[in-house]
């Protein structure tokens, strides 16, 4: 599986090529998931829902919260402990491939006044973000909680376990 690790001042984006082969794309789902568990495994985190569905996987995490942002609505939870099983349900969902889920970690429950990174727009998000993009063959972790040079290091280890 040939991944793109970029590395950044203040996040690390891992990619592969949109004409992956079945196999790869598989080995790809499970180094998103490691990368999951290793940035949000045993952590509080709010899962952001662009333009949910009423079949939307944050309908069925209580609690709840819906916001309009004037041209979306987003549908928000706060996840008070992430899970191995909630960690596979997310990465495995089409709405994470789509790009309609974002992670934000934090350690306290709090509001969003600016909620334009759910529509992509990072450059002002100074939380601990996770996005998948481009129909599911990138990940971005935005501001994460250890030195990127550390994450580019543990996401090499994962390439060669994957």
């Amino acid at each position: 599986m040939k991944v793109t690790i970029s590395t950044h001042d203040n996040f690390i984006a891992a990619c592969i090529p949109l004409q992956s082969t079945l196999d790869d794309l598989n080995k790809w789902k499970q180094f998103m998931r490691e990368v999951f568990r290793f940035s949000v495994e045993g952590k509080k985190f709010y899962l952001f829902t662009l333009s949910p569905q009423k079949y939307s996987m944050g309908y069925e995490l209580k609690p709840f919260e819906e916001l309009n942002t004037g041209n979306e609505s987003v549908l928000v939870n706060y996840i008070d402990i992430g899970t191995d099983e909630l960690i596979t349900q997310i990465v495995d969902s089409e709405e994470f491939e789509r790009g309609l889920l974002k992670i934000v970690i934090t350690d306290n429950q709090r509001s969003f006044e600016n909620l334009s990174f759910v529509s992509g727009n990072y450059n002002n998000i100074t939380d601990e973000l996770i996005a998948c993009e481009d129909d599911g063959t990138s990940i971005y972790w935005h501001n994460p909680h250890v030195p990127v040079n550390q994450i580019h290091e543990k996401l090499q280890q994962l390439l060669v376990t994957s």
